[in-house]
């Protein structure tokens, strides 16, 4: 018994070293903390060619995985999971298949004042501009229709 609790300790302590090397900025340029990346993004309308625009939003979880629908106006919604990592002031979402291996070009942005802005992308996919992203605006709470008084 004692061998397993050691060898559990022994690998609690690689997985703790491996998180606390993530955050201690060793090799990777000065910036917001990943958790800064984490949630909600959306694009404004964006141009397309076969639609009335396009609506992006993508949902970046703190377990690394992502997952961005690309919704084109009257025509449908095409969905693309990945993972996703931040270096500095970047964050690249990486496509990947069902068997989990990269199956497109990364998509890679810059966080410049709140804003998610396109750094490298695949143009033929995405359209010369990228997909610019905010956050959403927050939503309003419904009112209280109850006639109750609290």
């Amino acid at each position: 018994m004692r061998t397993v609790g050691a060898a559990r300790a022994a690998a609690a302590a690689v997985v703790l070293a491996a998180i606390g090397a993530c955050g201690s900025g060793e090799g990777a340029a000065a910036g917001p903390a990943a958790w800064e990346f984490v949630g909600a993004w959306v694009s404004d309308t964006l141009p397309a060619l076969a639609s009335p625009g396009r609506v992006a939003r993508l949902e970046l979880r703190a377990d690394s995985q992502a997952a961005l629908s690309t919704e084109f106006i009257r025509r449908g919604t095409v969905f693309v999971s990945g993972f996703w990592h931040a270096r500095g002031s970047e964050v690249t979402l990486q496509p990947v298949d069902l068997a989990l291996r990269p199956n497109a070009l990364p998509l890679v942005w810059r966080l410049e004042d709140g804003r998610l802005v396109p750094v490298r992308w695949n143009k033929d996919v995405y359209g010369e501009a990228g997909i610019p992203l905010h956050r959403p605006a927050p939503q309003a709470l419904p009112a209280d229709t109850t006639g109750r008084e609290e």
